[in-house]
């Protein structure tokens, strides 16, 4: 029997980035993020976004964390802004936004950009954009907005980067000098996320304001804090809110899965890889490999350093791997793609397969299993995803899930004429098994040790009765029989 790991704090870490599997971060930066964690470790309540809007509304600084490299950061910002922007206007309140990619210097220049003084490309020749290492796509359109609202910009960092806690107390001048301009505005100030621990840049904030005896409600919201997200796992409540309070004056944002933390190049993987990308994809996949054989712990020296990945263009629109000669052949994955690889790439280094899929007949049960795995790696990446279940299968009129129906009732032997559906059948069935397995995990109803087996199973003769063992185990808790309507 399969003694269950319980899906607490140890097995939700697993879903942070791969950095711990890296290697310790810097002792300065180590404590940094040590009291930022402690801090996030619990919630109040679930909420609504309308009411964080009023929060907002309602506040003076707001302290909005951002993921640098997730475009969905700056896009929430995004959302937040237009929101509120109508009913800060109708209140004649002054709204000024505050960027850490822009030093304190930079404001003058921002302010031109705004003025259409300055071309975007002469605005981001002066401010050294380059530096920052992040995207401009991601934050023009915010500026864009700040344009268009004629909202101030102001810059947050100092000429020089320094230590965390000195860049807080910077920032902390930059703000309470803003607010004591503009008595009655609204400071919307984006930063990483790390300094929004309330004994960081809040609580310098906080200082400096007693020090100028002014006293002002400094709203901190965070974005996408991966325990948080798995503590309502846990609950079986993740799809029902997308705002948590953590205590007074604290929310945190929980709109995306944390595989956006686990690597940061999710916009290089959206598009179509040209030369030039194809680094990026690569850089993605080793660490997506990484995220999950952290998630299995599993030892560096058990799938290596990455120096074998062989990443190359499939010439067309679809992505596979390649277990015979273990290469990625890239068309135009998303994340939910590269993942899925990642996770056969993973099975074949624990398992030696090297399944060519030459006979369709002869090689459904292992093609089933290698799709069972990639949809389950790729959920422990993103969670979200989402996959068709028994009951789309037994309604729908598509040739490939109506032969998906049959196979799982037995129905009768498949003719001749339906052995080209096989690979997409094998990809249904696979699918929903995988979705089943990842759902017996959130369950504590198997193991690490039983996943790994899985991992390190060749898939050769027994494929067919051991996909059909498994069935039967997640069939006692109907794990299978949903429609993709009803469960998301």
């Amino acid at each position: 029997s399969r003694a269950a790991l319980p899906f607490s704090r140890p097995r939700c870490a697993r879903h942070r980035s791969a950095r711990r599997y890296l290697g310790d971060l810097p002792a300065h930066l180590k404590n940094y993020s040590l009291e930022y964690s402690k801090e996030l470790r619990s919630y109040s309540k679930i909420t609504f976004k309308n009411n964080i809007l009023d929060e907002i509304l309602g506040a003076q600084i707001i302290l909005c964390g951002d993921y640098h490299s997730s475009p969905q950061a700056q896009r929430t910002v995004l959302r937040i802004l237009r929101q509120i922007l109508p009913r800060v206007k109708k209140e004649r309140k002054n709204l000024y936004l505050g960027l850490e990619f822009l030093r304190a210097q930079d404001t003058i220049r921002a302010q031109q950009v705004l003025r259409s003084e300055i071309s975007e490309d002469r605005f981001l020749e002066t401010i050294g954009f380059h530096r920052w290492g992040f995207l401009w796509q991601n934050y023009a359109p915010l500026v864009k907005l700040a344009q268009d609202w004629q909202i101030p910009l102001f810059g947050l960092s100092p000429e020089r980067m320094g230590p965390l806690q000195a860049r807080d107390a910077f920032a902390a001048r930059v703000i309470c000098n803003w607010t004591q301009q503009d008595p009655n505005s609204i400071l919307f100030c984006l930063m990483g996320d790390l300094h929004l621990a309330q004994n960081h840049l809040p609580e310098e904030i906080r200082t400096e304001l007693k020090n100028r005896q002014q006293s002002k409600k400094i709203l901190t919201i965070h974005q996408n804090y991966d325990d948080l997200y798995w503590k309502l796992v846990q609950k079986q409540k993740e799809n029902k809110g997308e705002v948590i309070q953590l205590k007074k004056d604290v929310f945190c944002i929980l709109n995306t899965a944390p595989w956006v933390k686990l690597q940061s190049h999710l916009n290089s993987v959206e598009q179509t890889p040209n030369a030039e990308e194809m680094l990026d994809s690569s850089d993605t996949i080793l660490q997506l490999i990484e995220g999950i054989a952290y998630f299995l712990e599993l030892k560096k020296t058990q799938i290596g350093s990455g120096a074998d990945l062989d990443v190359r263009a499939s010439g067309k629109s679809e992505s596979y791997f390649s277990y015979a000669d273990r290469i990625f052949y890239l068309g135009a994955p998303n994340l939910n793609h590269l993942a899925k690889l990642s996770s056969q790439y993973v099975h074949s280094k624990l398992s030696g397969f090297k399944g060519s899929f030459e006979e369709p007949a002869r090689d459904f049960y292992p093609m089933v299993w290698t799709e069972v795995l990639g949809f389950l790696g790729s959920k422990i990446i993103n969670p979200n995803r989402k996959c068709q279940g028994i009951i789309d299968f037994k309604t729908s009129s598509e040739p490939a899930m109506k032969l998906a129906w049959r196979h799982i009732n037995k129905e009768r032997v498949p003719a001749e004429s339906e052995v080209p559906l096989y690979p997409e059948v094998a990809k249904l069935l696979g699918k929903l098994l995988g979705q089943a397995l990842f759902e017996l995990i959130l369950k504590n109803k198997l193991s690490l040790s039983a996943l790994r087996d899985l991992y390190g199973t060749p898939f050769g003769a027994e494929s067919e009765s051991l996909y059909f063992d498994w069935c039967t185990k997640v069939d006692q808790f109907s794990l299978r029989h949903f429609s993709s309507k009803q469960k998301w």
